[in-house]
């Protein structure tokens, strides 16, 4: 069975408005953005045991070159973006944000 990927609708408006953001920096910033975002789905669905366990089943794969984090869970069956989060948050907000996502 093909793994299905689902993302929350939190993280569809956490990116859409570093999207937003991008682009309002920069013509194709945005663009680079979501090419980032879908590289680390890709190498997180690949192989998600590379990405530590921080809060339980929760995994974290960093958008690099971008200062965000992609906070997603898997299974056999459904890999999910929980939160796309900007990394210098407060760790305990990014630890609620991210937990209450996964309920």
């Amino acid at each position: 069975m093909k793994q299905r990927v689902k993302t929350s609708a939190r993280a569809l408006v956490d990116l859409e408005t570093a999207l937003e953001y991008f682009e309002g920096e920069e013509s194709g910033l945005g663009a680079r953005f979501l090419e980032a975002v879908d590289a680390a789905i890709q190498r997180a669905r690949k192989n998600p045991a590379a990405y530590r366990a921080i809060w339980g089943a929760i995994r974290r794969v960093q958008l690099s070159p971008f200062r965000y984090n992609l906070f997603f869970r898997h299974d056999d069956r459904l890999f999910k973006v929980l939160r796309i989060l900007h990394a210098q948050r407060d760790p305990d907000v990014i630890e609620t944000l991210v937990q209450s996502e996964d309920e």
